[in-house]
């Protein structure tokens, strides 16, 4: 039997850090808006842990955040069967309550401290001089053109497969992508190191992403780079470049699309390019469509066959997943984006064609 003594002691931890989690998010809401402060904590403590983390974790040859996403149903679940267990022992009671109070209080803080400071600290358009600002129909129309020569360019040289879908060797996508940074970081402030691996998540993991809409995450706790290895061969290289965006610091996701595009592309890496270009026109397209149908129409009769034939493919793959539980995750991922600062919520997708625009005008 447990003392009363040693009861409360285990009462201590839980407490401290509920304590401690509040605190600091305090802290967080009362200085968010001072890019001074956040620039220090990325500077000394974001981006040095997410570093350290990221080498242990390549260590690994799995997901640490994949095993941790695993973990997680089963913990609510013990924490739970405790409650009941103990619930006419008051003392044991009160720390299980505190365990589940602190549990959620401290991902969150964590999650704030290791993701939310990026979105008010100076980034990656304020470092690199490029600005976020709305271009020309003409400059549009021109810079889609350029992309779909790229598609066309690279898709006849790339390797596909008996139904002529472009196709790759994942083991040696996923080899390379530790050295995929090396020529962007010479024309853009974005850092090569670490020069670690992105990570493909299981099947059933990677699937349950498909089924939600998602192609791939940063995790902040591990510092590691994940994508859904589920998903077609088509954007999965330009994907990895986007998480690897991530992973360097670059928060927003409309910045971490224009680095991971221009990542892929400068890499010389033939998969990677073909793959940045597809997606890199995709963003471009869409938003040509929008403002100028007569001139993506013109554009889109460019296309060579074998382009179309995997863009038909990719969108025949994420169709059969359209349902209610892609609405419920873009809405719940929309409003977690909004709390770190994503004021374009899931828009904020799109806005990486500005960027591109204003890069190879």
């Amino acid at each position: 039997m447990e003392t009363n003594k040693v009861k409360k002691q285990r009462c201590t931890l839980p407490l401290a850090a509920l304590i401690l989690s509040l605190l600091w998010l305090g802290f967080y809401l009362l200085f968010r808006d001072n890019k001074a402060v956040m620039s220090a904590i990325c500077k000394g403590v974001v981006r040095p842990f997410h570093h350290a983390a990221s080498l242990v974790a390549e260590r690994l040859p799995f997901s640490l955040a994949e095993g941790l996403c695993y973990l997680l149903l089963p913990l609510a679940l013990y924490l739970l069967l405790r409650l009941f267990r103990h619930r006419k022992d008051h003392q044991a009671l009160l720390r299980d309550v505190l365990t589940l109070a602190a549990l959620p209080a401290l991902v969150g803080a964590a999650f704030t401290l290791l993701w939310g400071v990026y979105y008010y600290a100076p980034g990656f358009v304020e470092e690199s001089g490029l600005a976020d600002e709305p271009v020309s129909t003409q400059e549009l129309y021109a810079v889609t053109k350029h992309f779909i020569g790229l598609c066309n360019a690279y898709g006849e040289q790339v390797e596909r497969d008996e139904n002529g879908e472009f196709t790759i060797d994942r083991d040696e996508i996923f080899a390379g992508s530790a050295t995929l940074y090396e020529n962007v970081s010479k024309v853009l402030p974005i850092s090569n190191e670490p020069a670690v691996h992105c990570k493909g998540v299981g099947r059933l993991l990677s699937y349950g992403m498909s089924k939600t809409g998602f192609t791939g995450f940063f995790c902040p706790y591990t510092g590691e780079s994940n994508v859904n290895t589920h998903m077609p061969d088509l954007m999965l290289p330009a994907t990895i470049g986007h998480e690897l965006a991530h992973q360097r610091g670059v928060a927003r996701e409309d910045y971490a699309n224009f680095v991971g595009i221009l990542a892929s592309l400068e890499s010389g890496e033939l998969d990677y390019c073909y793959s940045a270009a597809v997606m890199g026109y995709v963003y471009l397209g869409n938003a040509l469509y929008k403002a100028d149908y007569e001139g993506w129409k013109e554009l889109y009769g460019t296309i060579s066959p074998a382009v179309r034939c995997d863009l038909n493919a990719h969108n025949a793959y994420w169709q059969q997943f359209d349902g209610k539980a892609e609405e419920v995750s873009d809405k719940l991922y929309e409003k977690l984006l909004e709390t770190v600062g994503e004021s374009r919520g899931m828009a904020s997708y799109g806005a990486c064609v500005d960027l591109l625009v204003q890069w190879y005008r």
